[in-house]
């Protein structure tokens, strides 16, 4: 009995959303967005994240006080109905809120027993980046393409899309790294911060504004840092070489990486 009052709820709000996205789908053409994921992510985010996994492509970003998930699965089944968050076996009310440039946006709100789906690692993630675990919004604007967050960022993200601007941040992401990320420095030293990990290792480029501020910041960095850490000034730029094996940095990358368990919610 415990196990068909979860299934015939989800099954009813499976129904509900494959209704909805086949007129999604068919209309998806007004306003005309593009067909490529990172065209979500909004021309003003400060920072910018993506992880490639074998699920799906996944980019995170963050614009003044809004932040946004955009999951773009690379296989689509009717499992990916519903955000990849939502985990299976989790108690979930999916209502929808608004129809956005003829796009439906739901709110889901995760009840019940929390403790074998949203916990530990994925929780922090998403506070951290100003998205409640226990309860957000989400549109699929384009079959397999995911946007989460809360209703701006979201309604945001779509807005990016049809006005074709795209954000400069993505002209430091290295779509062939497993993870790859960019930032906005509020600094007088220095301007940017991006990197990637491949090969297990971490390689971060921070531009500075001076030949002067990046042997400065390289100094600092290699005392602050220590062993395991190489800091390199060139010319108006700092790169770090951090091993994979490296407890601090990995963890980093672990904590974002960790979102990507892409259970998604089956029939």
């Amino acid at each position: 009995m415990v196990v068909l009052s979860r299934i015939i709820p989800f099954t009813i709000v499976l129904i509900l959303l494959f209704s909805s996205a086949t007129f999604l789908y068919e209309n998806s053409g007004n306003p005309e967005l593009h067909r490529d994921a990172a065209s979500f992510i909004p021309e003003n985010a400060t920072a910018v994240a993506f992880v490639n996994s074998e699920a799906a492509n996944v980019f995170l970003f963050h614009s003044r006080k809004d932040s946004g998930i955009i999951f773009s699965m690379k296989q689509i089944s009717d499992a990916y109905l519903i955000p990849p968050i939502v985990k299976t076996g989790e108690s979930a009310d999916i209502n929808q809120v608004s129809c956005f440039q003829n796009f439906p946006v739901y709110r889901v709100d995760i009840t019940g027993n929390q403790s074998a789906g949203i916990s530990g690692l994925p929780v922090i993630i998403l506070s951290n980046f100003g998205i409640s675990p226990d309860n957000f919004t989400f549109a699929s604007p384009d079959p397999g393409v995911f946007i989460a967050g809360n209703i701006t960022s979201v309604e945001t993200s779509l807005i990016s899309s049809s006005v074709r601007e795209e954000n400069s941040l993505l002209n430091d992401i290295n779509y062939s790294a497993g993870f790859s990320f960019a930032y906005y420095i509020n600094s007088s030293l220095a301007r940017t911060v991006s990197g990637n990990y491949t090969d297990n290792i971490l390689t971060a480029t921070i531009l500075t504004r001076s030949i002067q501020s990046a042997v400065a910041i390289s100094l600092a960095l290699q005392y602050i840092l220590g062993k395991g850490f190489i800091a390199l000034p060139t010319f108006d730029s700092v790169i770090i070489l951090v091993p994979g094996n490296n407890s601090f940095i990995f963890l980093q990358y672990m904590l974002i990486k960790s979102i990507l368990s892409m259970d998604g919610v089956s029939v």
